[in-house]
């Protein structure tokens, strides 16, 4: 755990362990053996307290638009890894999940259903796709939900009552602008913040839609974050009202109102219909924080992505617009903090030459603020550049490309991302010239940097080629 954290109830902070060393490990593994053998926790860790987060969107007078954080003590947090490892060895979820689990994250769920949409668009093939939205999803399940989805998993019931025990009378307040709200039980929902529930809610939710799931990447789940793809718009109304019906039985709620229906290349009719309701089609989609598109075009998302550098940028404008800080610093906040948001899921783009100038565009603006000049200084570029320690920004996505390229070639050809690349869908080509695939901006990235396929299982050669180091930064 992290230090510098709101403690909980007992006033306990994760340093005081840290610093009692081997002493404080003999401490907590009795504490842990005690709790394990009589399966029950110490009341203080019954407590918790309700930070409400604001979502950034809707009136700041609805209480849904916030998001509630739960503090609660962090021993319980170190307990609660150790019953999350424990639990994990002993019973899986779908490879259709992708949330909270180890090797694997947004970018595959991502890359899949671009891959995909990219291959139906080549051979002028429809498809359609359902994103799910569950309605509170972690805060509304039953608790008895989970201990039935435990035993069904074949969780020893030993595990079972220690979770059970965790969730026994169990109070939290609320933090206002006024002081603490009075306490209050909470006999629904996994507790935020914990280190334990997203694994729970997982084996929840796989087991609940264990018999209507289907194959990536015709199902990709992040969490509760679900998508449904299907070849037919039929078959898509279907299998989403199945997964309505289904989630209401299991203790979870479809929102209807937040769902969305995306369709690929198809001239049907742009709605589908989910019990009494009718959902439109939408042409783009924020999907796990990149912008998809019908057509495939990544450039509603290259837009979201430089308006939300810039807001990024904006949060730290005190810092790096300071003249009294040294140019280096500037650099390393801009690597740390605002880099990694303007490239979020690049390594997915087929880039076109446009989309890349449009990033340097936004990036050069950046440093030359930062530095304190204009264009009409006539400074260049090469020499802003040095003076903060920052690649080009074009030549960075480049070997964002190029290392997930790598990452999926070396994983099993079962692998959903290889599964997509290796598809062949039936279908004629359009007349003229192709459309540029992602496939073809990395094969483009791979003559540049005197790479080929053969140097994929090199994974020290294809490191050392694909890298593009920041000036000043040796290479590894």
């Amino acid at each position: 755990m992290k230090n510098r954290k709101s403690v909980g109830p007992d006033n306990v902070p994760i340093e005081v362990w840290k610093a009692m060393g081997s002493h404080g490990v003999a401490l907590l593994t009795d504490l842990f053996n005690r709790i394990l053998t009589t399966k029950e926790m110490p009341n203080q860790w019954r407590s918790s307290l309700i930070i409400p987060i604001f979502k950034g969107k809707g009136s700041v007078q609805d209480c849904s638009n916030y998001r509630g954080i739960k503090i609660m003590c962090h021993t319980m947090k170190l307990f609660e890894r150790i019953i999350d490892t424990r639990l994990r060895s002993e019973c899986t979820v779908s490879e259709c999940q992708y949330g909270f689990r180890a090797g694997n994250s947004t970018m595959d769920a991502v890359f899949a259903l671009r891959t995909l949409t990219e291959a139906y668009r080549e051979r002028r093939r429809a498809l359609h796709m359902a994103f799910l939205d569950l309605q509170k999803a972690f805060d509304c399940i039953p608790r008895q939900s989970i201990w039935w989805a435990l035993r069904f998993k074949g969780v020893p019931e030993a595990y079972i009552d220690i979770i059970r025990d965790m969730y026994r009378d169990s109070v939290s307040s609320v933090q206002t602008a006024v002081g603490e709200s009075k306490v209050f039980p909470i006999s629904v929902g996994v507790h935020q913040g914990s280190a334990l529930s997203p694994f729970l809610f997982n084996v929840v939710l796989d087991v609940v839609t264990a018999y209507i799931q289907d194959q990536p990447p015709w199902l990709m789940m992040y969490a509760d974050d679900i998508a449904l793809v299907s070849q037919n718009k039929a078959q898509l109304e279907r299998k989403v009202n199945i997964w309505k019906d289904t989630l209401e039985n299991g203790g979870l709620r479809l929102n209807v109102a937040k769902t969305e229906y995306m369709s690929c290349g198809s001239t049907d009719s742009n709605t589908i219909q989910i019990g009494s309701d009718r959902i439109t089609s939408s042409d783009t989609f924020r999907y796990l924080g990149s912008v998809l598109h019908e057509s495939g075009n990544v450039d509603d998302d290259v837009q979201a992505r430089i308006g939300a550098a810039w807001a990024k940028w904006r949060e730290v404008t005190g810092v790096v617009c300071d003249r009294k800080m040294p140019p280096k610093l500037k650099g390393q906040i801009y690597k740390c903090i605002i880099r990694p948001v303007l490239l979020y899921g690049g390594e997915c783009w087929p880039a076109l030459s446009r989309h890349t100038q449009e990033l340097r565009v936004t990036e050069m603006k950046m440093l030359r603020w930062m530095s304190g000049v204009t264009r009409s200084d006539r400074i260049r570029n090469s020499f802003i550049r040095g003076s903060l320690g920052v690649r080009d920004v074009g030549e960075k996505l480049q070997e964002c490309r190029l290392r997930w390229y790598g990452h999926i070639m070396r994983r099993p050809t079962e692998y959903v991302g290889r599964r997509c690349m290796n598809m062949a869908v039936l279908g004629g080509r359009s007349r003229g010239r192709p459309r540029m695939r992602w496939l073809d901006v990395v094969k483009s990235d791979m003559r540049a940097n005197g790479l080929t396929a053969k140097d994929v299982e090199d994974r020290a050669k294809w490191s050392k080629l694909s890298r593009k180091a920041d000036p000043g930064k040796s290479r590894d």
